[in-house]
Parts: structure tokens; C-alpha cells; sequence
């Protein structure tokens, strides 16, 4: 693994607020609690200062998850990077719990998001979310 990131503590996937992605808006799983008794394979941690998603950090871990803010609703949420720049298993804030997108838009065909770091060298930071297929171009 590459040591020019800095992580933070190891975090269970669903005790990750908005507060902490606002705070660190890039969150990546490595497997490093593996050895812990509490150990549980969804647990990320945060890099530490990072403004932007390289294509190191999508070879150096196991996932990449980044903050994403949907304007239309003034809502934020989070998404997965995967290494072609699409963005999958995206979850929005919704009332102090994350909902998994493709139930928080079933209604709906697409929503607009912003990525809010950037990503793999400075890629469009707009998509468009489609629920059915849980993923963002």
C-alpha cells in the first residue's frame, strides 16, 4: 500500500455520520481490522485531509467511498468510485440514517449529484444517478 495517505481510525460502516464525511470526504476499506474480534469487512476509514480520488487509492483499496451532495434536494450522501470513474452503492443522508439510493429514488428514473472531491485526475465532478442499475455517470 501506497504511505502517502494518511487514514484516520477504523469506523463501522453504519456508525459513519454525514458530519464524519463532511469532515472527510473520502473514506476508503482496506481489511486492515481484519485481525480485531469486532472485525467486520464493511469498516472504513478516513484519508485524512485528501481533497481528491487518485487511481493509486483505487488500486491501494479495497473501496473508495466519497461524499456526494444531490442539489435538486439539498441532500448529501455517499457512493462508492469505481476504477472507469462511475460511482455505485450510493446511499443518501436522510434524516441522521444513510438509505440506499435505490430505494430512497424508487420513484424516480435519474437524479443529478455532484461528486464533492475531486476524482481520478480532475474527472466531471456531475452525474447522473439512475436507481435502477444503482449507479452514476
Amino acid at each position: 500500500m501506497d504511505q502517502q495517505y494518511q487514514l484516520g481510525s477504523l469506523k463501522m460502516l453504519e456508525d459513519i455520520t454525514l458530519d464524519d464525511m463532511l469532515e472527510n470526504p473520502i473514506w476508503v476499506n482496506d481489511l486492515s481490522g481484519e485481525g480485531e474480534d469486532d472485525f467486520d469487512e464493511t469498516a472504513e476509514r478516513p484519508v485524512i485531509g485528501a481533497k481528491e480520488v487518485t487511481y493509486d487509492m483505487i488500486d491501494d483499496f479495497v473501496s473508495v467511498s466519497v461524499l456526494i451532495k444531490f442539489p435538486e434536494i439539498d441532500k448529501f450522501g455517499s457512493a462508492n468510485v469505481v476504477e472507469n470513474g462511475t460511482l455505485d452503492a450510493v446511499a443518501i443522508w436522510d434524516d441522521g440514517d444513510w438509505v440506499d439510493g435505490r430505494q430512497f429514488f424508487q420513484d424516480k428514473e435519474k437524479a443529478k449529484l455532484e461528486v464533492i472531491p475531486d476524482i481520478l485526475d480532475g474527472k466531471d465532478k456531475s452525474f447522473v444517478y439512475d436507481p435502477k442499475t444503482d449507479t452514476a455517470r
